[in-house]
């Protein structure tokens, strides 16, 4: 019975360690090398003609802000809903009256190159 509490050592570390990093959903293309990403509630969405920006104030107690670029006005390529792709109807219910709705959350996929950010919503 004396092994018995170092492999319970091991295998707590073993959990931890395997719980630091999200694995990627499908539509992220990135090289993981190249990826980070940040969960959080999203406080601020500003749409623009040719940009979207978000703020999100991390899981991690960090306050990030993200730009997305389209400027062919294709916003919602960017944008899941649980890993599903996004819609005019999940975009109007993100945004009743033009205003974010209360406790929206995301998971925002950033790459260094390469792709846009993509952002998976929950809300």
């Amino acid at each position: 019975m004396r092994h018995a509490i170092p492999a319970l050592v091991l295998l707590a570390t073993t959990l931890v360690g395997a719980q630091g990093r999200l694995a990627p959903p499908p539509f992220v293309t990135c090289d993981r090398n190249e990826l980070t990403s940040y969960t959080g509630r999203v406080t601020s969405l500003r749409r623009e003609k040719q940009s979207t920006r978000l703020v999100i104030e991390t899981d991690e107690a960090t306050t990030e802000r993200v730009v997305i670029a389209h400027p062919d006005g294709d916003l919602l390529s960017a944008f899941h809903l649980r890993g599903q792709p996004f819609t005019e109807a999940d975009m109007a219910r993100l945004m009743p009256g033009g205003r974010l709705v209360k406790d929206a959350r995301a998971t925002v996929w950033v790459c260094t190159r390469g792709m846009r950010p993509q952002v998976d919503w929950s809300f």
